[in-house]
């Protein structure tokens, strides 16, 4: 009789997956998603980052994919990935916020770059962001110097390097000149940080402001001198606006000339030149009184642009032979970005009923223009209704990110400033137009008592028009959390130049706005590190 074969060992029970199996899995799909999404990538959606080697940045993946995805398996993915998720409007905006600061600290002196160089955007081709702007690093610097003051110490060099870069070589290729909205967005920016040294600095601190940025010599050498004497002597000339198209005279830049001729004077007379000082204040009183000129009580609207000239003479121009470069509406998102550029202190202040007017005509003629906007209750902006800039040329327009976060950061502001405020609302019946969407009104305006139930209800709609503003730009940022210039007009999808550095400033100040919002004060992060 043959022996009796011993019973065998059995393997203890095993889970039907285990981690490693998990792991695998994850694994696996994450290395599908990266082949379809090369599959099926355009520019826009997966591309090569020249100016970071081997570093990709994922734009998006089709929505097909993630409908193929378990909910539980997705979020997984997705937060290896870094995308939000399953965010609320409250945790998104807190994320985002990381994120763009996050998108704004890499694309100062990126690799590729010189110390203190800010680049418009990573993309290098169609289009080609790949240069620094002086307007657009002004007022991307302008929030980092607004978090040193704040005391993010950390971000002293970035300002140090960006001063020592502003002395280097121009672009002298075929463009728009002059603009002359970039020192005077260069001067805001610089003479806050120069005051706050000179006010809380060390010795070297205050040696540095008296021999780098203001000198008091002439000739100068020095940044914030010499931008202020420019702008002291050229601001009558015709020049081009911030989009660089139309030349002629413009609201953004003289309000822009004229608030960083007052506050430069401040600092010529805190340094002794006093001379200089009298001749900048005279120089932005005078502009202070064109200023109004540029409403048009006929449209109801701060016009763009007066005393047009024949602009640039290229194919990039879409309106060869007409000055006004087709703006027939005159209506244009630069007017709102000139009052939070350079506004405050002014008349010209996020409550003006004229600057009120000039956001309702902007956002009613944009709900008509973007297919997008259809059904909407608030509209996504563009830069003005006649736009045919599609990012990478000329064809149909789209909305912008940095647009319609202005209006969302410009409401935030003025929700605080009547929160805060004592005195009545006057609505007059310029500004009636724009109230009236919370409240009836009477024909001719009316003064509404501060503690009434009227004036919370401008306070909460105006806050609710921002979240909802806000909430457009949630829904066509990328999955990680990064910006273009545009959103498509009928998709949504990204256009234009990617991680757009003025997009991401642009969302750092209207979180900030809207922290200073009833209901949404929250402490202000710190922005020490990428989060990217």
């Amino acid at each position: 009789m043959p022996p009796v074969p011993k019973k065998q060992k059995q393997p203890p029970p095993q889970p039907a997956i285990g981690f490693l199996a998990t792991f695998g899995l994850v694994g696996s799909l994450l290395s599908a998603l990266y082949l379809a999404s090369w599959a099926t990538s355009s520019v826009e959606r997966f591309e090569r980052v020249k100016s970071y080697p081997s570093r990709f940045t994922i734009q998006g993946l089709p929505a097909d994919i993630y409908s193929l995805v378990p909910n539980h398996i997705s979020s997984v993915v997705e937060s290896f990935l870094g995308f939000a998720g399953p965010l609320d409007f409250e945790e998104w905006v807190d994320w985002e916020e990381k994120k763009a600061w996050g998108g704004l600290l890499m694309n100062v002196h990126p690799d590729g770059t010189m110390p203190g160089c800010v680049v418009a955007s990573p993309s290098t081709f169609k289009p080609d962001y790949w240069y620094q702007w002086t307007r657009d690093s002004a007022l991307v610097m302008r929030s980092v110097v607004n978090a040193y003051i704040s005391g993010e110490s950390q971000h002293r060099h970035l300002i140090d390097e960006y001063i020592a870069a502003s002395e280097c070589t121009p672009f002298t290729g075929e463009w728009s000149r002059p603009q002359p909205d970039g020192p005077g967005a260069r001067v805001i920016t610089l003479v806050k940080f120069a005051s706050y040294l000179l006010d809380f600095g060390n010795e070297d601190d205050k040696a540095f402001v008296k021999t780098k940025l203001y000198d008091s010599k002439s000739p100068t050498k020095s940044i914030i001198k010499g931008d202020m004497e420019y702008l002291a002597r050229h601001w009558g000339d015709p020049g081009y606006d911030l989009w660089e198209e139309v030349q002629g005279t413009h609201f953004y830049t003289l309000l822009a000339t004229r608030t960083a001729l007052f506050t430069g004077a401040s600092l010529a007379t805190k340094l002794g030149d006093d001379a200089a000082a009298t001749y900048y204040r005279t120089q932005a009183l005078i502009i202070e009184g064109l200023l109004p000129k540029f409403w048009s009580e006929e449209k109801g609207v701060v016009r763009v642009t007066v005393n047009h000239t024949i602009g640039r003479d290229s194919e990039e121009n879409a309106h060869k032979g007409d000055d006004t470069y087709g703006k027939t509406s005159e209506l244009d998102a630069a007017v709102i970005l000139a009052v939070l550029h350079s506004g405050d202190g002014t008349d010209w202040s996020v409550g003006n009923d004229k600057i009120l007017s000039t956001l309702d005509g902007l956002m009613k003629a944009m709900s008509k223009v973007y297919p997008l906007n259809k059904g909407r209750l608030y509209p996504a902006l563009g830069r003005y209704p006649e736009d045919v800039y599609d990012g990478v040329g000329i064809s149909h327009a789209n909305p912008w990110h940095l647009c319609t976060l202005a209006a969302a950061e410009l409401l935030y502001k003025h929700s605080a400033l009547l929160s805060n405020s004592s005195a009545p609302l006057v609505v007059s019946k310029i500004s009636k137009k724009w109230y009236e969407r919370f409240l009836p009104l009477p024909e001719g305006g009316a003064t509404i008592s501060p503690g009434t139930g009227e004036y919370g209800k401008i306070v909460d709609g105006q806050k609710a028009v921002a979240d909802g503003l806000v909430g457009i730009v949630k829904e066509f940022a990328g999955r990680n959390g990064s910006l273009h210039e545009q959103f498509d007009r009928i998709t949504g999808e990204g256009r234009g130049a990617r991680d757009l550095t003025w997009s991401y400033a642009s969302f750092t100040t209207a979180a900030e706005a809207r922290r200073g919002c009833p209901l949404a004060k929250k402490p202000r992060p710190n922005h020490s590190a990428s989060v990217w």
